[in-house]
Order: C-alpha cells, then structure tokens, then sequence
C-alpha cells in the first residue's frame, strides 16, 4: 500500500509542479505584454504632449495677430475719422 501511495504522491507532485510551471510561463508572458503597453502609452503620451505645445505656440500666434488686427483697424478708424488730419 505505500508504493502506490508514493506513486500517486510523486504524480500529483509532477501534475502540481507542471501546473505551477505553466502559470509562471503565463505570469511572465502577461508581464511581457503589459511593457509593450506601458511602452506603447508613454509614446503616446509624449505625442501628445508635443502636440499641446504646438497648439499653445499657435494659439498665441493667432491671438497675437488678432490683436494687431484690433489695434491697426483702431487707428485706421480713428485716423479716417478725424479727416486724416
């Protein structure tokens, strides 16, 4: 009775440990997988950054020009309405 209990002991221990030995391949193949995502992220991220940047600078192009436009019809205005004097 104690062969075949050690026989079944040393197949639930070989079943136990290819068990344990998938679950780490798979662990490390998830981790594996979550990189490539942070990776992935981080890029992403940083184009968008960049792209805010060039939305900022454009920005305030745009409203510098706009003012300037305010400011010269202004005095276009008030120069024509004093006769050009």
């Amino acid at each position: 009775m104690v062969d075949g209990d050690e026989r079944s002991w040393f197949e639930y221990r070989r079943l136990v440990m290819g068990e344990l030995d998938r679950i780490s391949r798979q662990i490390t193949m998830l981790e594996s997988k979550i990189d490539d995502q942070k990776s992935l992220r981080d890029a992403e991220v940083s184009d968008l950054r960049v792209k805010i940047g060039m939305l900022e600078v454009k920005a305030g192009i745009y409203g510098a020009l706009s003012g300037l436009l305010v400011a010269i019809g202004t005095v276009l205005m008030s120069f024509f309405m004093r006769g050009g004097k």
